[in-house]
């Protein structure tokens, strides 16, 4: 009953002492959680590529050192082989969530007003966009 409660108000209100690099925020008081979920949503995309990017440079170093030994350049083609499949799959899941709902990426699920009604021993949440 409790976290009911408090999950909401701590959604809306939670915020960090330190912000981050490039951190956006629309609150006077600091950045609130769901700004630093789409923070944290758009470093993971970034280190992803940044990834994929260096794993394709080193499997490509691997494929040219390799030389005649078949089994160094056969590492050196699965590693790029496998970074591309990496990026290919993080790019098609932020794809498919963009399609089904541009919003889902945004992760913007900020309340604006939160109230909570005192009934006897029950207590009720009352959500205003």
């Amino acid at each position: 009953m409790i976290s009911v409660l408090i999950l909401p108000v701590f959604v809306h209100a939670y915020t960090l002492l330190e912000s981050l690099p490039g951190l956006k925020t629309t609150s006077t008081s600091g950045p609130l959680l769901s700004e630093y979920l789409q923070w944290l949503f758009n470093f993971a995309l970034i280190a992803t590529g940044f990834l994929a990017v260096l794993m394709i440079v080193i499997g490509g170093v691997e494929f040219m050192i390799g030389g005649a030994n078949e089994s160094m350049r056969k590492e050196g083609k699965n590693r790029i082989s496998n970074a591309l499949w990496g990026l290919l799959l993080a790019l098609g899941a932020w794809l498919i969530i963009y399609t089904i709902n541009p919003e889902l990426v945004k992760l913007d699920f900020a309340l604006d007003k939160i109230s909570v009604q005192q009934q006897g021993e029950e207590s009720k949440v009352i959500y205003k966009k």
